[in-house]
């Protein structure tokens, strides 16, 4: 990876691509380097040589301005909050799982290719999944129009829903990656058997409203592999995942 003239060590790259999933500060910092560097010791601070840096942070901006602003929108409303809840949690989950494989693909190879995301277009992260930017300005959308009056609460959480099950996106779990990140060990037994019911536990968790507890924790990963909702809720839901499809 080539940050201005001078190319980033791995560890800078993974530090950079990590917090992608983080706040994003560090790797706007890593951007702003070596232009600054540069402008230090020519003295010329031409606006020209930031404005990849200028760009670069407008995205995070955009993006988290975008997350933060829906999330207090759909705070009227616990359906339309849990709606929400899902738009943050395919972003997140889907680019960590593409950042672990990544990272172990590197550690076995040592080709830094794999430290590089291959979205082209993402809406936060070059690691996202590549159809996440749409849904995500889809639901976006939903959020104000609520907002602005043109929907129901209830109406954008079920468009929201609806979106998310009708999303396509692979769940690209991989043991190799999991033992990588300390997840799990070498020799505990994950087959590939095994693999499928938990990729299909973690897409059930993220459509359905059924799940409030997105914190992964082993009793909360079973959970989802059995299609079961969280222990705390008794029924009472706003509506069903059924109404939400």
């Amino acid at each position: 990876m080539i940050q201005g003239d001078k190319e980033l060590t791995p560890t800078a790259m993974l530090s950079t691509n990590v917090d992608q999933l983080a706040n994003n500060t560090v790797k706007v910092i890593y951007a702003l380097l070596d232009p600054l560097l540069e402008a230090l010791a020519t003295d010329k601070f031409d606006k020209e040589a930031f404005l990849s840096i200028d760009r670069r942070q407008q995205k995070i901006l955009d993006y988290n301005d975008y997350l933060v602003n829906c999330a207090f929108i759909s705070w009227d409303d616990f359906d339309l909050w849990n709606a929400w809840l899902r738009v943050f949690g395919l972003g997140t989950f889907l680019a960590e799982f593409h950042l672990m494989n990544g990272m172990s693909d590197y550690t076995r190879t040592r080709d830094l290719s794999y430290l590089i995301g291959k979205t082209q277009t993402p809406v936060f992260c070059d690691f996202e999944d590549p159809d996440y930017a749409d849904f995500f300005r889809d639901s976006v959308e939903a959020a104000e129009a609520y907002e602005a009056g043109r929907l129901t609460s209830g109406d954008a959480a079920k468009r929201i829903f609806k979106m998310a099950n009708e999303y396509a996106f692979p769940v690209p779990i991989r043991k190799d990656a999991l033992v990588r990140a300390h997840w799990m060990k070498e020799e505990d037994q994950l087959t590939e058997r095994d693999l499928g019911f938990v990729r299909r536990g973690f897409r059930w968790a993220l459509t359905t409203p059924l799940t409030r507890d997105l914190v992964s924790s082993s009793a909360t990963f079973f959970r989802w592999c059995a299609h079961r909702p969280d222990p705390h809720l008794g029924g009472g839901i706003g509506f069903t995942h059924s109404e939400s499809q």
